[in-house]
């Protein structure tokens, strides 16, 4: 008896160590850069998400102003002077995703 309780502690502990080390969403970090262009009415977005090699990446930005886009480095135009939350959602090939939010301030000036 106390054989097969050692044997069962033993298996639960290499299960236990196992999924704590193995953690598949480690390594995309969202992030981005922005450029306002007054002529246009607008900002342009550029990511600079970093990712493992080979990763396959999709992309949702929610800009604050009720508009979104798929986008990799996106335009939007603001109507209305204020700051606003901008939202990047990034999401590889295995279902893992990671977001940064980031607030911008948008004037005519």
């Amino acid at each position: 008896m106390s054989k097969l309780i050692l044997l069962t502690i033993l298996l639960f502990s290499i299960n236990y160590s196992y999924s704590q080390d193995a953690d598949p969403c480690v390594g995309v970090t969202p992030d981005f850069t922005f450029e306002k262009f007054l002529a246009a009415g607008g900002i342009q977005f550029s990511n600079s998400t970093t990712f493992p090699d080979g990763a396959e990446l999709t992309y949702h930005w929610s800009f604050g102003n009720d508009k979104t886009s798929e986008e990799e480095n996106p335009f939007t135009t603001y109507t209305s002077e204020g700051k606003y939350t901008i939202v990047l959602l990034v999401s590889d090939d295995t279902g893992c995703s990671s977001k940064v939010e980031k607030e911008v301030e948008w004037s005519y000036k």
